[in-house]
């Protein structure tokens, strides 16, 4: 029985990170979406909150409206949470090691999402290496601020007698070398 319980925690805790990752950014509460409450203790309430839920008959998964108790269809999601749901599907469901290579992380993401969205793809289980292209100077705006690079390209324009002289001067070095 152990070694059943074992191989079903296994196949679960993939899921449970997943899921525990993307409440993460759902369950958060945005200050410009909070009430307060009537009491001085009170603390912010989200309106929007939102939790990612699993049936463990099945291993399906659902949103949930956590004020309200009610089911949110995935396609009433907003575009950034779709896009943070289904990054952390592959990161997480898809047991393949994985290359992230992502233009602008920060499309459709709260300044707190752009902030830590990096880290925790880098975090999950199958992430070898993030090479991400931004505008944003948020999406850095963490640990890993020391790892960013800027990006200088020089573009200069070659006259075809420039391009006859280079592929002659590599013809000779090939032949020579």
């Amino acid at each position: 029985m152990n070694e059943i319980i074992n191989i079903t925690k296994e196949i679960e805790q993939p899921v449970d990170d997943f899921v525990s990752t993307c409440n993460r950014y759902l369950c958060s509460a945005e200050p410009s979406l909070s009430l307060h409450g009537e009491a001085a203790h009170a603390h912010l309430v989200p309106v929007d909150a939102k939790a990612l839920k699993v049936n463990r008959s099945d291993l399906s998964v659902h949103v949930e409206s956590i004020p309200a108790r009610v089911p949110i269809p995935l396609d009433a999601l907003s575009s950034g949470e779709k896009q943070m749901v289904s990054l952390f599907a592959r990161m997480y469901l898809y047991p393949k090691r994985k290359v992230v290579l992502i233009d602008e992380p920060e499309l459709s993401l709260s300044i707190d999402w752009q902030r830590g969205i990096l880290i925790d793809v880098l975090l999950s289980p199958n992430c070898e290496q993030v090479v991400a292209i931004t505008h944003s100077p948020f999406v850095f705006d963490n640990s890993l601020e020391p790892f960013a690079r800027t990006l200088d390209l020089e573009v200069t324009q070659r006259t075809d007698q420039q391009l006859n002289r280079e592929a002659q001067n590599k013809d000779s070095e090939d032949a020579h070398g």
